[in-house]
């Protein structure tokens, strides 16, 4: 390749047909090393030239490249190096990248350093973390210093070059968030290939052409297009997480809303069936106190009727020892009042057995001593039934209490015990009693 490239320098070149006069001075080895090194350089940018060109299918006047016999180029041809030439289809986005290149190179050293992009994009763009892979794509192939032109080629590599109108207008509504300009880029057809040109804050563009006025929106504008131009597209800015998010704290507070209503519910549900039994009880109260003044009066009067018996049993028993010597008169006192307290006391005795069948005078010492018997027993589940009246009414009143609280429905199995215990009680009394 080296001795191609030497043969067909004469032609190229001036400087190689000066410095190659002849055989003879390939003695020199420094020489024709130079040669060599002169002669490779030119094919090689006569080669990538023809392969930008070719690439954007574009050709500056007099870029068609014509090779003589000796295989040189022809004067009108653009070279890797003459990137104004290059870049003749785009003269103003190549002076604004030129003019970012110049923002980010600090030193004025003619390349953009690790150090310089870091701290534009800490700075200037006001990245604090998660730009890692954005240096990391400005920096293409670990290349850690950006020339202008590597900055150019890296900018027509870009997906942001390409951007049409409908891209634009999305990445100046979402990114930017200024959707009030959308209709400016449209009416002018801003594409990706604008974007340097806003980037570098161009006034006569910005201002005269798309009319945007106001300074804050200008430099947000600004800044905006700088990332895009320089980093790539804008990083996610996680609007899926917050609308997911969103739509999970929205369904969170409907379940909440449901959930709430529906105990709300139940709970005045569980109330008004605890005012019903507390309603129950009440009225179990009072028929109970009825109940027992009932009972009460029983007692009284079998209480009555049992001395009436016993005075009349001893009147009779002291009769037969009466002294023959009463009058007539007396005695006959006697027998009407005995008749009449054997009326009194059968009266009662048919009022307090419902008409029952009058046991003959023999049995009357069973029957007493049967009735002492029973009428005990009555006493004792009499006590009983007073005992577990008490403990009702302390029921009640320890559920009244409960009833003012808020957690009142919490009860309602209490109080649903507590009626079946009053019911019970009720029912024993009535059936002892009976």
């Amino acid at each position: 390749y080296h001795h191609s490239s030497s043969s067909s320098s004469s032609s190229s070149s001036p400087t190689t047909s000066s410095s190659t006069p002849s055989s003879s001075s390939l003695s020199s080895s420094s020489s024709g090393r130079s040669v060599e090194t002169r002669n490779s350089y030119a094919v090689l940018s006569q080669a990538m030239s023809q392969a930008v060109h070719h690439e954007f299918g574009t050709y500056g006047s007099g870029s068609a490249a014509t090779t003589d016999g000796g295989g040189g180029v022809g004067a009108g041809a653009c070279t890797i190096d003459d990137i104004d030439c290059l870049a003749h289809h785009d003269q103003l986005g190549m002076e604004a990248i030129r003019s970012l290149h110049r923002q980010l190179d600090d030193d004025d050293n003619g390349d953009i350093d690790l150090s310089e992009s870091d701290d534009f994009l800490r700075e200037e763009l006001k990245y604090d973390s998660g730009y890692e892979k954005r240096h990391k794509a400005f920096h293409f192939n670990d290349d850690m210093h950006i020339s202008v032109k590597e900055l150019w080629e890296a900018w027509l590599r870009s997906e942001v070059h390409n951007w049409t109108v409908d891209q634009t207008t999305e990445w100046l509504a979402q990114s930017v968030q200024l959707p009030q300009y959308v209709h400016l880029f449209r009416l002018h057809k801003v594409t990706g290939k604008v974007l340097p040109r806003l980037a570098v804050n161009n006034m006569h563009y910005v201002s005269n052409v798309l009319g945007i006025k106001d300074p804050i929106h200008k430099q947000k504008i600004a800044l905006k297009a700088m990332d895009a131009v320089l980093f790539g597209p804008p990083r996610e800015t996680g609007t899926r997480w917050k609308d997911l998010l969103l739509v999970t704290l929205l369904l969170t507070a409907i379940i909440g809303s449901w959930y709430a209503y529906n105990q709300n519910k139940n709970a005045k549900i569980h109330i008004r069936r605890m005012a019903k039994d507390v309603e129950g009880l009440l009225k179990a109260e009072v028929a109970l106190k009825e109940m027992q003044k009932e009972l009460e009066q029983a007692r009284l009067e079998q209480e009555n009727v049992g001395k009436e018996k016993m005075d009349l049993e001893r009147r009779l028993r002291e009769a037969p020892t009466l002294t023959s010597s009463s009058s007539d008169l007396e005695l006959q006192q006697l027998k009407q009042e005995i008749e009449m307290l054997r009326s009194e006391l059968s009266r009662a005795e048919v009022e307090i057995n419902d008409h029952c069948w009058t046991p003959p005078q023999g049995l009357q010492s069973w029957l007493q001593l049967t009735y002492e018997l029973e009428h005990k027993h009555h006493i004792r589940k009499r006590v009983m039934a007073e005992k577990q009246l008490e403990q009702a009414r302390e029921a009640c009143e320890k559920l009244k209490k409960k009833r003012s609280s808020l957690v009142g429905a919490l009860f309602r199995r209490t109080a649903k015990a507590l009626t079946t215990l009053i019911g019970a009680s009720l029912r024993r009394v009535m059936h002892s009693t009976t």
